[in-house]
């Protein structure tokens, strides 16, 4: 595991030195990090759409029909690891926890499938291991200058007074102000002038 994190920061420190693109992709126990030159990553069946940058063609008829069905775990294993969580916020130990469990699905589409007929900003299949999809950009660099923009609150906007229900609701702000908090505090470390320009607005996707 050292070996592989070293070399990877040491990849990461060269093409970032050099201006070379790059995709990185870090699993959260970091035992098999993974780094690519962007012309390198679909030889090694990895493939990324950001925007309208991508290194894939589309190869999946749209006429297949999706089956899906989700297998979350029991409430009641759900309930017992939320009173946990809570207990660790009110002693103090934590103010922000991501609290998630693995979930089991049933699907007819492969991975690439999904990968291909998901619309999503941002999108990655890694080989045949996993594929994800966000909306979110989280860390933009551009000429010396590091922006963030955490997305936290989500909601239907079809809804009625959709916009008006989020921005007003406690928990959204509570989480927002904890993040906002945190990734300054973050980037405190890195950079100078840290600043909020825009503290909270509506991005409809």
């Amino acid at each position: 595991m050292a070996s592989n994190l070293e070399n990877f920061i040491k990849g990461m420190n060269e093409y970032g030195k050099n201006g070379v693109p790059f995709l990185f992709v870090i699993d959260y126990e970091m035992n098999d990090p993974l780094i690519f030159r962007l012309e390198e990553a679909a030889k090694n069946d990895i493939f990324f759409s950001i925007h309208h940058l991508r290194n894939y063609t589309d190869t999946i008829p749209e006429s297949q029909q999706l089956h899906f069905v989700k297998k979350p775990i029991e409430f009641a294993r759900y309930e017992t690891s939320f009173k946990r969580v809570l207990k660790q916020i009110q002693l103090g130990n934590t103010f922000l926890l991501n609290l998630t469990f693995p979930t089991k699905v049933e699907t007819n589409w492969s991975l690439r499938t999904i990968f291909e007929r998901s619309n999503a900003p941002y999108k990655l299949l890694v080989k045949d291991d996993f594929v994800l999809f966000s909306p979110e950009c989280f860390v933009k660099i551009n000429k010396g200058n590091i922006s963030s923009f955490p997305m936290k609150g989500t909601i239907d906007a079809s809804l009625l007074n959709a916009e008006e229900l989020i921005i007003n609701d406690l928990k959204e702000k509570a989480e927002h102000a904890t993040i906002v908090d945190l990734i300054r505090n973050d980037l405190s470390i890195v950079a100078s002038d840290v600043k909020v320009n825009r503290y909270r607005f509506i991005e409809e996707i």
